[in-house]
């Protein structure tokens, strides 16, 4: 459910999303953890903790929020789901044994990643007019707006530098393959 709602919040930067998310989750941990340890923890280790958390859990939500505005949750959800196999491509590199579960495996995860990523559907469909803030560049058929400000004059030059801001998209009728991607989440 998490997933799912992330990936619909289209007004907010993913950082935005992941601090907040962070500010939650950190501070629910951190209240389990002092309630289990039975005592306060030092404001040195807090500060360890929260170092660490930006580092491993922050980037990666980062990562996870963007990539499920601009995927869809499903799709985002299998991609992040390839850490295992990073994991087992390093655990072999360094002289684990490759098993024939292991290979199984590995190939069961890059079929799930290939027909995820490769299933598009093509229709007509309606798109409200919505003003939001995300990654975009402007050679997609969505976002042909022009930059006013001198800041993002580049984008208008070069069509496919990803940039963000807040955007407006008018209301429109088309048709064109797409995933359930942020701009897409119609009914069919």
């Amino acid at each position: 459910m998490d997933n799912q709602l992330t990936s619909i919040v289209d007004g907010y930067s993913p950082e935005f999303i992941t601090f907040v998310k962070g500010i939650f989750g950190g501070g629910v941990n951190l209240t389990i953890g002092m309630i289990i340890a039975s005592q306060m923890i030092s404001l040195n280790l807090i500060f360890y903790g929260i170092i660490l958390g930006v580092v491993s859990y922050g980037l990666s939500i980062v990562f996870f929020v963007s990539s499920a505005q601009n995927l869809g949750a499903t799709r985002s959800q299998i991609l992040f789901a390839t850490a295992p196999f990073w994991g087992i491509m390093f655990s072999i590199f360094i002289g684990e044994p490759l098993t024939f579960n292991l290979i199984i495996a590995i190939i069961l995860l890059i079929v799930a990643v290939l027909i995820t990523n490769n299933i598009v559907h093509n229709h007509k469909h309606h798109h409200n007019k919505v003003e939001h803030l995300h990654l975009h560049s402007h050679d997609d058929g969505h976002h042909v707006h022009k930059h006013d400000s001198n800041e993002f004059e580049i984008y208008n030059k070069d069509k496919n530098k990803k940039h963000t801001h807040i955007h407006v998209h008018n209301e429109k009728h088309h048709e064109h393959n797409h995933f359930p991607d942020l701009h897409h989440k119609h009914d069919h």
